[in-house]
Order: C-alpha cells, then sequence, then structure tokens
C-alpha cells in the first residue's frame, strides 16, 4: 500500500501506525525523507507523470491520499496565496486521479469537515457542503472528483477529518499556538471570550481511522471527529492547567468573525460503518503530548 504524504502531520502517525501493524508500505511526499526508519520517496504530485512514474509496477491495492497544501490564515489579504493553494491541489487531484483510473487501487482520501461551512448546527454525511475557503472547496473538489471514479467502479473511502491536533509548532493552529504559549508561560489570547467552539480530534485517533479504512475497502463517506466540542476558552484553560503552566488567558480587543460558531457533527456513520471510535478525549490527548509520547502510536 502507498502513502502519499507520509512526512505530514497526520502522515507521519499514519505511516508509523502501518508500520507498527506490519503493513508492506511505500510512502512519498514533496520533499522526500525518513520516517521510523521507513525511506520517504521524494515525489512531487503537481508535476505531470510524477506520481504516474513512481507508482508504476509498485503493484499497490490501497493508496492513502493525504498530500494537501494549506492556508497559514483565510484572511481576505491572503487570498493572493490561497489561490495558489487552490490551484495546486487541484492539480494533485487530477493526478492522482489518473493513477487511480489507471491502476484501479482502493482510494483512501483525506477531505475534511471544513467543506460543510459554518452554517450548520448539525451536521452528518448527507448534509449539503457549503466551503466557505478556498482550502475547504479544494477538498470538496477533490470528493466530486472521485466521486466519479467511483460511480465508474473504482473504490472509494472518504474520510472527512474535523480539526485534528498535536503539537507541532511548525503548524499555526489555535492548539498549537495554545500549548506553545502554555509551555513558555506566555499569555493565551482569546477574540470574543473564547465563545467559539470547534471539535477536535486526537491525530492517533486520525491514523487509527485510516487504518480501519485500510481494513474495511469499503465505498463511502465518513466524518471522523471527536465524540464532543469544546469552546476556545475551556481549551484555553484545559491546556494550562494540565501543563501546570503560570500562562494567564487575556481577551483579545479584536473581534472573532465565527464568535457564535458551534456545530456538532454527527459520527454515527464512522462507528457503525467502519467501526471507528476515538479513544482519546481532549484531557488524555493533551497529557499524552506532555508525557512526551508525542512520537509513539
Amino acid at each position: 500500500m502507498a502513502i502519499l504524504g507520509a512526512t505530514g502531520f497526520i502522515g507521519s502517525y499514519v505511516t508509523k501506525l502501518f508500520k507498527r501493524k506490519c503493513i508492506d508500505i511505500i510512502a512519498c511526499s514533496k520533499n522526500g525523507g525518513v520516517i521510523d526508519g521507513i525511506a520517504v520517496d521524494k515525489v512531487d504530485l503537481t508535476k505531470d507523470r510524477e506520481l504516474f512514474t513512481w507508482l508504476y509496477d509498485k503493484n499497490v491495492t490501497t493508496v492513502i491520499y493525504l498530500s494537501s497544501e494549506i492556508p497559514l490564515s483565510f484572511r481576505e489579504s491572503n487570498w493572493d496565496s490561497n489561490w495558489k493553494l487552490f490551484n495546486n491541489n487541484t492539480i494533485m487531484h487530477k493526478n492522482v486521479f489518473e493513477c487511480w483510473n489507471k491502476y484501479k487501487f482502493h482510494l483512501i482520501y483525506a477531505s475534511s469537515c471544513s467543506v460543510y461551512g459554518t452554517s450548520y448546527k448539525l451536521v452528518t454525511e448527507g448534509t449539503m457542503p457549503i466551503p466557505d475557503n478556498l482550502y475547504s472547496i479544494s477538498k470538496l473538489v477533490g470528493e466530486n472528483l472521485f466521486n466519479i471514479g467511483n460511480k465508474n467502479g473504482l473504490t472509494l473511502t472518504i474520510l472527512r477529518i474535523s480539526a485534528p491536533y498535536g503539537y507541532n509548532p511548525r503548524i499555526p493552529t489555535v492548539f498549537n499556538i495554545f500549548f506553545e504559549n502554555a509551555l513558555n508561560n506566555a499569555d493565551l489570547t482569546l477574540f470574543n471570550n473564547g465563545s467559539r467552539q470547534q471539535n477536535f480530534i486526537y491525530v492517533k485517533d486520525v491514523a487509527h481511522a485510516f487504518f480501519i479504512a485500510y481494513e474495511k475497502m469499503i465505498n463511502g463517506t465518513f466524518n471522523i471527529a471527536s465524540n464532543k466540542t469544546i469552546s476556545m476558552i475551556e481549551l484555553a484553560n484545559t491546556i494550562v492547567n494540565l501543563i501546570g503552566s503560570h500562562s494567564k488567558i487575556i481577551n483579545s480587543k479584536y473581534d472573532d468573525q465565527q464568535k457564535d460558531f458551534s456545530m456538532i457533527i454527527d459520527i454515527s456513520k464512522a462507528k457503525y460503518g467502519l467501526g471507528f471510535v476515538t479513544e482519546f478525549s481532549i484531557e488524555q490527548g493533551i497529557m499524552n503530548i506532555i508525557n512526551g509520547d508525542i512520537n509513539e502510536i
């Protein structure tokens, strides 16, 4: 089986898990490298024929497609860079689709719960997506393109992932910003008293979802999320308390455009269709990171 994007945040955990499960793996990423002793080949999915050539004569039966460009910010001032992101992501979709159509493997595509947008209070896999940024639109474009192949008889599993977390200071998510600041006893800044809520899922649970999808090898789209949402003020307090930090939690003078956002993500289809359940609460995930087992699966 092949993992595309093996050196990324989720990809590194997925690769380690499959190695631990003694699954034969080939792996690639844009810059290449090594993950847990597994050589990761340098393959740029935005380049025509690179993926096609890499997969030639490999005889893979499953491909996990994790590669994606992600935005540093969704602010309108960054739209030029986000248009480039959108373009590159859709080119990658095209190249993956062409290889899938040729080699007929089981495709597991990492999509995002952000395709639902921010208009709903409750979402299931049957909820109409209304993405509100170019990254999320690019994820939905991938879903729509791959569903064409699925209708033509190719096996497809789509995992819509909700806000995966794990400590990685290179990724400027709210979790990583809070965690880094708490480690350094720096202030944690909230917008609008931290009322916005989000569904965070520990990256190890995400990795297990991909393994289950590999084992089941069934068609379908599944929400991969935790079983609860948490507000930003709750997240900040939980991180500070569990670390034992002296950080102060303060309110910013700036407005949060999503201050009233709160969405429940229904994961019953993943539970009953894939047999997926989350193992880690937000507190357990944070304690795992604090205890230094971030690199363990």
